[in-house]
């Protein structure tokens, strides 16, 4: 199976940390938070795949044993994925580049059936992508940052797709 980390953020809202370094360098206790995350994955997946903005790519090469795609074009995760449409041909994880995540998160998706997110509760979702579900927990869409939430379910980052989404 593969990831892939969307990383091509511009992290305006971690300024004037971000003005040194991209949002996934920013360290959490003194560690790069993407390089964290990398140490988790590579239990669970065979391959890691890095989209990154142009003017990172210094920063990404660092890494061993991941491959990084660029993304010139748009933003978004929308706009992401389209940079691995070809590379990806079953499963895989697609991880936001910015997330806290434990290693159950990981195990918990792995282990669902068909395309899935992961999602969390918060108190005040106004500020995230919120879930709206159906009673079967089917996702029907994600609402970002609604002023008035139909729920405290929000999107937590990681998603397991297959090849088709």
């Amino acid at each position: 199976m593969k990831a892939v980390i969307l990383a091509a953020g511009k992290g305006e809202r971690l300024e004037p940390i971000t003005h040194t370094r991209p949002k996934p360098f920013v360290p959490i206790l003194d560690y790069p938070l993407i390089l964290r995350n990398i140490e988790i994955l590579r239990r669970y997946v065979d391959d890691i795949i890095v989209v990154i903005s142009p003017e990172h790519k210094d920063y990404f090469k660092t890494i061993k044993n991941i491959k990084i795609i660029e993304q010139s074009e748009g933003k978004g995760t929308a706009s992401a994925l389209r940079a691995v449409e070809g590379i990806i041909k079953d499963e895989f994880l697609v991880l936001y580049g910015d997330i806290v995540f434990e290693e159950d998160a990981i195990k918990q998706i792995l282990e669902s059936n068909g395309n899935s997110i992961l999602a969390t509760q918060v108190k005040d979702p106004r500020n995230y992508g919120v879930i709206i579900h159906n009673a079967d927990m089917k996702l029907i869409r994600i609402v970002e940052k609604p002023e008035n939430p139909q729920s405290n379910l929000i999107n937590a980052g990681i998603y397991k797709l297959d090849q088709n989404i």
